[in-house]
């Protein structure tokens, strides 16, 4: 499984975000009793894996920030003053997904921090960055057999040639690599090559794509293929 992780819902002061961009957090609250394991359901499960300790939650989630992010500032730290297992919703390989949480109070916070109480080893290369956030995830069917991927859309401008998308799959027993390739199938003609476009994002559109097992607990890799040149491709349209 991959996700993102260290979410909070909110600042009552301009300080307290910096400090926690910064990783200055305080921990003020005594540590609560792990348990040995914790349940996650994703379609396809449930699973249930080792928990991860409160305080190894709490030094990733200090480590999440960096004086870095604002060189030179020492604002005061963020105290927590609460720490509870609960839930929270995180993005992750197979979308939004519920998974148990080690939640982090503070007066600083209208909210809470959230950090997943799972074990590093659920996890696709656990504290390296990795592109969840920015990849759309998947929408996996409740039998685990087809994800629901994103292609990018072709829109409306006609001074755009039109693209043919699709989705190539290849299965191992830990990961199912996901690359969407695409071709041109048409490319404008000299009456519409000098038309104004002034679509700034176009759609993107939805595509099944059936697995050869149940996805399970493989990781979901996702990748776009650089594409060619238009004119390479075809000639025009007449």
């Amino acid at each position: 499984m991959a996700a993102d992780r260290g979410q909070a819902t909110g600042f009552r002061t301009a300080d307290g975000k910096l400090a926690l961009m910064t990783g200055r957090i305080e921990l003020a609250a005594p540590l609560p009793e792990t348990p040995a394991t914790v349940a996650v359901e994703p379609p396809g499960g449930p699973f249930t894996f080792p928990a991860l300790r409160a305080d190894e939650a709490f030094a990733y989630l200090r480590a999440h920030g960096s004086p870095a992010n604002a060189p030179g500032a020492r604002p005061a730290p963020v105290r927590v003053t609460s720490i509870t297992l609960g839930s929270a919703i995180f993005s992750t390989d197979r979308g939004p997904l519920r998974l148990p949480a080690w939640l982090f109070g503070a007066p600083d916070l209208t909210g809470e921090l959230a950090w997943p109480a799972v074990d590093k080893t659920a996890f696709w290369r656990y504290g390296e960055p990795n592109d969840v956030a920015t990849i759309s995830p998947a929408q996996l069917s409740r039998d685990g057999r087809q994800i629901r991927w994103a292609v990018p859309g072709n829109g409306t401008c006609p001074s755009n040639p039109v693209r043919r998308y699709w989705v190539e799959v290849v299965e191992t027993r830990t990961t199912v690599a996901v690359t969407t390739v695409s071709e041109i199938v048409s490319t404008p003609g000299p009456e519409d090559r000098e038309q104004p476009c002034v679509l700034m994002a176009q759609p993107a559109e939805p595509y099944d794509v059936e697995l050869a097992a149940p996805l399970g607990n493989r990781i979901v890799i996702g990748h776009i293929d650089d594409a060619p040149a238009p004119d390479t491709e075809v000639s025009p349209t007449p």
